[in-house]
């Protein structure tokens, strides 16, 4: 049996410095109605209704073993939310606070990070030793190949399958194909990433001090433009909302040779743009019909939507 193929054409953002900013993450209800905010290591859950700005913080810590934390969440394909803990992705329905066990990583590693492949329903599960994918209707987790670089923070996928995930500061852009062979004697079921360097957001730098460099730590994507939250890669301090053109209206390029790729770079820095300061943790994240985009900067709680010109400060109450 020939191999099936099976490409998610996706764009990659990594940092694979670990920085002592406060990490965190976000991810909206299945109607778009709500977004629910996770700091990293906490075994709490903050709700905010979008209309009312009213704030609810859930409990999750009897749900939570004492050795682990809530390092991820992410909205599942059958509308629940997903919650990484240790090695296991938990099913959450607010406002219970009762977790399912969901999957588990095989290797038992612990699992840092987690995106929704919209159009088929995959889960794409990250940890600090590998990469799988959880596929509908399959119960076992699929393994990811990664050769020389891997997917690294704050991994997004688009309405058209596209994947956004940050490396060493800078945007990549590829592809996971699925190749399954399982028809076959002695046949298999994998994924392999493929990817390339997109814009090389990273200011690295070095000296005796402590790190200053800034890279791209998040990543969304709505309407015409790239979100990427910019900040400190080590140390904690400074950081800034940027936005970038979409990687499909710069137009084609063949990456084949130095001078192409130079040639895309340029297209994608050119019409870069500050937006928002914000030094702490960003909660950047995209409704399902990824029109409209939430975020945290240092003067509140802002939306987006994709045709507006500028953000909307959301008023919070408890």
């Amino acid at each position: 049996m020939s191999p099936v193929r099976l490409l998610f054409p996706f764009i990659l953002f990594s940092t694979c410095f670990f920085s002592p900013l406060p990490a965190g993450d976000a991810a909206f209800s299945a109607n778009g109605e709500r977004v629910y905010c996770l700091e990293n290591g906490s075994a709490h859950v903050e709700e905010i209704v979008l209309a009312s700005g009213k704030r609810t913080m859930h409990d999750l810590s009897a749900g939570v073993p004492k050795d682990a934390v809530i390092r991820a969440i992410v909205r599942g394909g059958d509308g629940g939310l997903r919650l990484a803990i240790g090695a296991e992705l938990r099913r959450w329905d607010p406002p219970v606070t009762q977790l399912e066990t969901f999957c588990r990583t095989p290797d038992g590693s612990e699992i840092e990070e987690v995106a929704l492949e919209p159009n088929s329903n995959a889960l794409l599960l990250v940890s600090r030793k590998s990469t799988w994918l959880k596929l509908p209707r399959r119960e076992a987790l699929v393994p990811v190949f990664e050769r020389r670089q891997r997917v690294g923070d704050a991994p997004f996928f688009t309405e058209s399958g596209e994947l956004f995930f940050c490396a060493d500061g800078d945007v990549w852009r590829g592809s996971i194909e699925v190749h399954d062979t399982e028809g076959a004697p002695g046949g298999t079921i994998r994924g392999v990433l493929t990817a390339a360097r997109l814009a090389p957001l990273a200011a690295s730098e070095t000296d005796e001090g402590t790190p200053s460099g800034e890279g791209a730590r998040e990543v969304v994507v709505a309407g015409e433009r790239m979100l990427v939250h910019v900040s400190r890669m080590g140390g904690s301090g400074w950081g800034d909302l940027v936005r970038l053109a979409r990687p499909e209206r710069v137009g084609a390029v063949d990456q084949s040779s130095v001078r192409n790729t130079w040639e895309l770079f340029r297209k994608m820095l050119v019409p870069l743009d500050t937006w928002e300061a914000n030094n702490g943790i960003t909660f950047l994240c995209v409704a399902p019909d990824q029109h409209t985009v939430f975020f945290r900067t240092d003067e509140g709680s802002w939306i987006w939507n994709k045709d507006a010109s500028k953000p909307e400060k959301l008023s919070l109450k408890d």
